[in-house]
């Protein structure tokens, strides 16, 4: 049936452009085809007319200019996106890089003493994230070949199936709080493209001060911005001070520039991670994530927290499991999905359903 704008107007008008259009293509083949036979030239002449009639109809319409996104301004030639406050209810719950510890695209700093295992622990992260097939780019400034080569065969880690991981050893490279350092590590990381980046140790790559203040906002600047707009995980690693209770050595400022800070601490075959600083929803200070040494081949394995699972706990992982929420959603999400107050028993049923 030809088409006629006026009985579609219940349709969008991009669609009614865009059936116009297509009745158009189909005519004008029907119309070449007609000519290309010869015949009856009254029925060439027929559609003939009848495809000016559409093209007229299809030029005289206006072109429908498009609307300005709302949540996105034009400042000095580069677009700002701005946030629709109305869609975050509709966003699912936060996916982690390292489930309690760090958030996907987020940032976090791990110190301890010397010794204690944040390397071997990083490796292992790292390694793991591969072979799942998370791209991973580790900067170390603390192993020698000799010395990861080692560390790896510990880890027992299939070498094919790590094509995810890059190594790149900074004693080859510049500074990260000045503009070449920065540069020439950005540089790696838009070759290698990593969704996860791990600085082992941030105290060896920087050449400024380490007491002021001015060395992190400058590194962090330089470095660990460009990531954040990259949307790429940032973990780095650094030495505890003389006094572990005041935190990293250095100043306090590497950790005002990040979102989380842990302090790892091994005794044994346990290794306890403990907030000292979070600006995450989900993770408080003093929350504690354990890991217990498994050899042959070594891994950092999850403890699991038994928890006694009551009727009322029973309860609400039967109304998690029917809402469909997430298993790595926060307590806070769980607590407005259910719409129910944050306490020690929701805790307690989203670690259960966990590890049922």
């Amino acid at each position: 049936m030809p088409f006629n704008p006026q009985d579609e107007r219940e349709r969008s008008y991009t669609e009614q452009r865009s059936a116009l259009e297509d009745e158009i293509d189909q005519l004008s083949n029907y119309v070449l085809r007609l000519q290309g036979a010869g015949g009856d030239l009254t029925e060439y002449s027929k559609w003939a007319s009848r495809l000016v009639e559409l093209q007229n109809d299809f030029y005289s319409w206006p072109v429908e200019e498009s609307k300005p996104d709302p949540y996105a301004v034009e400042v000095f030639g580069r677009t700002i996106e701005l946030l629709d406050i109305g869609s975050l209810n509709d966003l699912p719950a936060q996916p982690w890089t390292i489930p309690g510890v760090l958030p996907e695209g987020g940032e976090a700093l791990i110190y301890s003493t010397t010794g204690e295992g944040k390397s071997l622990l990083a490796l292992d992260w790292a390694c793991g994230l591969a072979v799942e097939g998370t791209s991973v780019l580790y900067v170390d400034n603390e192993m020698d070949r000799f010395q990861y080569r080692d560390r790896m065969a510990s880890l027992g880690y299939d070498q094919s199936a790590l094509g995810s991981l890059s190594y790149a050893q900074t004693q080859q490279l510049p500074p990260i709080d000045t503009e070449d350092g920065a540069r020439f590590l950005l540089g790696i990381v838009d070759k290698t493209e990593p969704a996860v980046v791990i600085l082992d140790t941030l105290i060896r790559v920087i050449e400024g001060d380490e007491m002021d203040s001015n060395t992190y906002a400058r590194a962090y600047g330089l470095f660990g911005v460009p990531l954040k707009q990259r949307g790429i995980t940032l973990l780095m690693l650094d030495h505890a001070g003389k006094d572990v209770s005041k935190g990293p050595r250095g100043s306090s400022a590497k950790l005002d520039m990040l979102e989380l800070g842990w302090w790892l601490k091994r005794s044994g075959d346990k290794v306890t991670l403990t907030c000292k600083k979070s600006r995450m929803n989900g993770i408080n200070e003093g929350d504690k994530v354990v890991y217990h040494l498994q050899d042959n081949p070594l891994r950092h394995v999850l403890a699991v927290e038994k928890v006694e699972v009551t009727p009322e706990i029973e309860d609400l992982i039967a109304r998690l499991d029917e809402l469909a929420v997430p298993l790595n959603a926060t307590t806070r999400e769980a607590a407005t999905t259910l719409n129910r107050r944050r306490d020690a028993v929701l805790s307690n049923a989203m670690k259960a359903r966990r590890i049922k």
